[in-house]
């Protein structure tokens, strides 16, 4: 699954960017909801059953090759890298992998 985060107005051509990557890299893309954040900006879900988005590190890389929000995919990347020794909790429905209904300042 891929959890997109843009902050501001979503891109354009955000269809055609999902669907190259599911060209280059394999797998078939459904959409499955695209609405409001309440930091101003749009949240993506992609649901996938594409064997490479089984990699918690190709999802990262490929939610920011998207353009999914930078600091939020290196904050899952650090997570993503460190996941064998972090508790059942984080691995299980890609918690680790997740949406905020918040953003916080000076972080």
């Amino acid at each position: 699954m891929l959890k997109l985060d843009f902050d501001g107005a979503l891109p354009v051509d955000i269809l055609e960017r999902i669907r190259a990557l599911f060209r280059w890299l394999g797998g078939r893309p459904a959409v499955v909801g695209v609405w409001p954040s309440n930091s101003k900006g749009w949240h993506v879900l992609v649901e996938t059953r594409a064997k490479w988005a089984r990699d918690p590190v190709a999802v990262v890389a490929a939610q920011a090759i998207l353009g999914s929000d930078a600091k939020r995919e290196m904050f899952n990347l650090m997570r993503a890298l460190s996941l064998a020794a972090r508790p059942r909790f984080w691995r299980e429905r890609h918690r680790w992998n997740t949406f905020y209904r918040r953003k916080l300042q000076g972080g």
